[in-house]
């Protein structure tokens, strides 16, 4: 061993940092997102969206004929009638329709009940107030189901 030691030369693998599919993955969304990426998302949530309109289109336009939410009954004031008088219009209106007809007491309080609902605003001649009919069924089935001493009270108003 007096001889120079030199190293070993032992062929061994030389490990490279070389990307894994991650780093792969990496590189080809950095240049293709914009080309290849953005454009494939934009299309796959167009076709989602007219499929939902397609598919769903039937149930919803029946849901919209159905639906009470949008049915209103409009007032127009005219000279010396305020929201007390428009709201007796459209109730009388509505129980018309239904065929239904209230006691004296129980119109009394569903005009009342109604007048508050819409905050007993300050009516001019020519506006138009609206009425919903959720509303109107709301009041009805109040005014039904009022007790016969609450018709009591609400009829002494009547005298």
């Amino acid at each position: 061993m007096s001889e120079k030691q030199q190293p070993l030369d032992i062929k061994s693998p030389i490990f490279k940092g070389k990307p894994g599919w991650g780093g792969k993955l990496k590189v080809w969304l950095a240049s293709n997102f914009e080309s290849r990426v953005l454009p494939a998302l934009a299309i796959l949530i167009l076709l989602g969206g007219v499929y939902g309109v397609l598919h769903n289109e039937g149930s919803y336009l029946a849901e919209l004929e159905t639906n009470s939410e949008f049915e209103v009954i409009e007032k127009i004031a005219q000279p010396r009638q305020g929201l007390t008088h428009l709201a007796r219009a459209a109730l009388a209106e509505f129980l018309n329709s239904k065929g239904i007809a209230l006691s004296p007491a129980q119109n009394l309080f569903a005009e009342t009940y109604l007048v508050t609902k819409l905050n007993n605003r300050l009516v001019n001649a020519g506006d138009t107030v609206t009425f919903k009919v959720n509303d109107l069924t709301e009041t009805l089935e109040k005014a039904q189901t009022l007790t016969p001493h609450q018709l009591q009270r609400w009829a002494s108003y009547l005298k």
